[in-house]
């Protein structure tokens, strides 16, 4: 018989919805990145990110970029591949030289890279084979958004979504009854409270020492 715990009081509990977010370019924060495998056992770094724009703040999406190209024979795949993580590096702040420079960079080394600091990305529509839209968030080149939010913020600012209907209101539940057990472990030291928005502070973006002082920690 499990004698563990479930301690919901560190953690914010929300009914769900999540933070109306519209397309366009934003800046954003990376909460966490952390190599996953998808649905296909393919190796890639799964990268939370929070739109930290005022009127959006709180908002997260997530984006997945593979670790290897899907074909490493295709000089072109492999090619674009580098392109892709290239523009991540940099939405992260980091410069051509300093990727240059580092010379090969290790597949467990990236979400230490990553995880706390600012990036600018774009946030798109994306339309599942279901029919259906789910939205996309990729990173930017600082100049390629530079560009972009000067031409959002001339047309009067991001592209509102549509909201989907709202779900019939589930009916009230009923109150958990737990039963007090006999005889209980004594339970683990209370955890601090989570911030009063829900979202632990990302550690401080890495100071602008550069890639190569990360890589070297």
């Amino acid at each position: 018989m499990s004698t563990g715990f479930l301690d919901f009081s560190d953690i914010t509990i929300t009914e769900g919805g999540g933070v109306p977010l519209p397309t366009g370019v934003f800046p954003g924060r990376v909460q966490t990145a952390q190599i996953v495998a998808s649905s296909k056992g393919t190796p890639q770094v799964e990268f939370k990110v929070e739109i930290t724009e005022v009127d959006y703040a709180g908002a997260v999406r997530t984006e997945w970029i593979n670790l290897s190209p899907s074909d490493t024979t295709d000089a072109k795949k492999v090619a674009s591949h580098k392109q892709v993580w290239a523009t991540a590096f940099l939405a992260v702040g980091l410069t051509p030289d300093e990727l240059r420079a580092a010379g090969p960079i290790a597949h467990q080394q990236i979400p230490g890279i990553f995880a706390g600091r600012d990036c600018v990305v774009e946030i798109s529509e994306r339309v599942k084979m279901d029919g259906s839209t789910t939205q996309r968030l990729r990173f930017l080149k600082p100049a390629t958004y530079a560009t972009r939010r000067a031409a959002q913020d001339a047309a009067g600012g991001p592209k509102a979504v549509a909201p989907a209907a709202a779900p019939a209101a589930p009916a009230a539940p009923k109150p958990l009854a737990v039963a007090a057990p006999s005889a209980l472990p004594t339970p683990p030291a209370a955890v601090a409270a989570a911030p009063s928005n829900g979202i632990a502070a990302p550690a401080a973006a890495p100071a602008s020492a550069g890639l190569a002082a990360l890589l070297n920690r």
